[in-house]
Formats: C-alpha cells, sequence, structure tokens
C-alpha cells in the first residue's frame, strides 16, 4: 500500500501537480481515497487521470476541492519562484514588437510613427 502511495504522488509530482495540498489515502479494499485542494478543474481531472489509469484504480473517493479565483497559467508554483524580476517583460505600445516576442501590447496613448526607409517617415494624414 506505502509503495503504491509514494508512487501515486511521483507521477503527480512529474505531471506538474503541487501535492502540498492533496491528501491521498488507500482505505481496505484498495480504493483511493482524495482530499485537499488543487488550483483548477484541469489539475482535478490530471490527478484523477493518473491513478485511474495509471495504476489502475477505479475505486476513488473524490473529495479534492478547485480553489477559486486561482488562474491556472500551466506554470507551476517553483518556476514561478525562478522568474526573477529582470526577466519579467513588460507591456509594449508597439503592436511590432508584441506579436514578434509575445509580450503584452498596451495602446499608446497617441500614434507612434515610424520611418520607412523608403519612403522617409510617415506622415498624419
Amino acid at each position: 500500500m506505502e509503495k503504491i502511495l509514494k508512487d501515486i504522488l511521483i507521477q503527480l509530482e512529474e505531471a506538474g501537480i503541487d501535492c502540498g495540498l492533496i491528501k491521498i489515502e488507500m482505505d481496505e479494499d484498495g480504493g483511493i481515497d482524495l482530499s485537499g485542494e488543487v488550483c483548477s478543474l484541469k489539475e482535478k481531472e490530471t490527478v484523477l487521470q493518473i491513478i485511474e489509469d495509471g495504476f489502475g484504480i477505479e475505486n476513488i473517493k473524490d473529495e479534492l476541492v478547485i480553489l477559486e479565483g486561482i488562474v491556472d497559467d500551466g506554470v507551476s508554483g517553483e518556476q514561478k519562484e525562478d522568474i526573477s524580476d529582470s526577466e519579467k517583460v513588460e507591456d509594449t505600445e508597439d503592436v511590432y514588437t508584441s506579436i514578434e516576442n509575445g509580450v503584452p501590447y498596451t495602446p499608446p496613448s497617441e500614434p507612434i510613427y515610424r520611418e520607412d526607409e523608403e519612403d522617409g517617415p510617415r506622415k498624419k494624414k
């Protein structure tokens, strides 16, 4: 029993699930009792799928609660801590930079003019 529980935790962690808020117990019949909190429905479904498909356990008592108000952005807590202030991306007022670099776009407060090599500076019409 103990080995199965450890293997389940390892599989969940490898899938990027934060197991710190999840309690997993095995009952006498070989079923799994889940309780605690997960950040999203997707995370909850992943936990259930790993236990059902990966370990063949169908008797699961699911009492996991989805934390409300938390957006799952696909980045684990450890990954978020690794992002330093210098790596955080600021918004840009340049739509081309936004598209090319994948950074958030904030419209400028007034028009921005670029100089074209062929035509010279763009003029406001």
